[in-house]
């Protein structure tokens, strides 16, 4: 397959040429795309062996690229990471507290009711919680995206 064209040049029509221009077309994109390189096509999903005739390559579907970091360990060169909806565990949750409280009234029974600026009675903890709430499904916690192209990464 010829990724450049040459049929404008003079006299291509030898076979000694045409292999000439093949190898440099081939020994070109070798240095475009060497082992680690990336390439994208937004109309083919065809493995880029066979396009372009040299390298092995894996396909990566449905993942973000992020650049590597010197710095930032999360972000070191070959490390994967993150996922596309997250259920929420306790661990994840601000600390927080949900207290309800017996109010004693001037009727003379205890009556339950949330905290109120009444300024009847003694307010005192009732020792239960609020009830929960939620079904705990996953949320989703995708960026922003775009798909414009298939990626296949050169492996050898």
């Amino acid at each position: 397959m010829s990724i450049f064209k040459f049929e404008n040049l003079p006299s291509t029509k030898t076979p000694i040429v045409d292999k000439v221009l093949e190898a440099l077309q081939t020994n070109i994109l070798e240095m475009m795309l060497p082992v680690g390189g990336i390439y994208r096509n937004a109309d083919v999903n065809v493995d880029p062996a066979k396009e372009l005739g040299f390298g092995e390559w894996e396909l990566r579907e449905g993942v973000v690229f992020v650049s590597a970091s010197r710095t930032d360990e999360d972000f070191a060169l070959g490390k994967t990471g993150g996922e596309k909806t997250h259920a929420m565990t306790i661990e994840d949750l601000v600390p927080h507290e949900h207290e309800q409280y017996v109010t004693s009234n001037s009727g003379g029974g205890a009556v339950r009711s949330d905290f109120t600026s009444e300024d009847h009675g003694f307010m005192y903890p009732q020792g239960c919680s609020t009830g929960s709430t939620g079904e705990g499904k996953p949320f989703n916690i995708c960026q922003p995206y775009d798909v414009p192209s298939y990626a296949w990464v050169r492996i050898a």
